[in-house]
């Protein structure tokens, strides 16, 4: 059974603390132990795949999703204790998305920027050179002639070093990967 969560938008300013400007949100720690497994809330919500910032805005950009300066989004997935407790103590700081919501910002504004796939050069510089290959992409031909572990470098389903599926890329790849489920609005 997959763990269904609840993805809160938390919004982010910037503040004076002394004479530095740090991020300010919500103080989750205020959040009672039993609502976050008796964790620290930074180690609780890194259970459920940690932060997930909006990449293209904020702090002095601006997009469709975001036209105020000087605010920031990031989403967390939570438990449904912690994501009621949250809204109470820190309400307009804090805002449920529901599953379309939260699928279009994961892959449209969190994670749109990262490549498809984690690629280790040292590796296939490794494999290249082994065979005799410069430059350009690995052909059909090439790759049919390597041994097994080889061939398995450049398989993005396979988890050898080489190339390697990035499964945070999309929503639909992580939820599955990790088991979570995005509490439905008809729940």
């Amino acid at each position: 059974m997959k763990l269904e969560l609840v993805p809160l938008r938390v919004t982010i300013t910037r503040g004076m603390v002394g004479r530095q400007a740090q991020n300010v949100y919500p103080e989750f720690d205020q959040i009672e132990g039993e609502h976050r497994r008796g964790l620290a809330w930074t180690a609780y919500v890194d259970l459920f795949g940690g932060w997930h910032y909006h990449r293209g805005a904020g702090f002095g950009e601006i997009d469709d999703y975001n036209s105020d300066l000087f605010t920031w989004f990031g989403v967390i997935l939570v438990e449904q204790p912690f994501a009621d407790r949250a809204l109470e103590l820190f309400g307009d700081a804090v805002t449920e998305l529901d599953e379309t919501q939260f699928a279009v910002f994961y892959d449209t504004k969190a994670h749109a920027h990262e490549p498809a796939e984690a690629v280790n050069p040292e590796a296939l510089n490794r494999i290249r050179a082994k065979y005799g290959i410069v430059g350009g992409p690995f052909t059909a031909q090439q790759i049919a002639t390597m041994d097994q572990a080889d061939r398995e470098a450049l398989d993005p389903e396979h988890p050898a070093p080489g190339l390697v599926r990035n499964r945070r890329k999309t929503w639909a790849e992580f939820s599955k990967a990790r088991g979570f489920k995005v509490k439905s609005a008809a729940d």
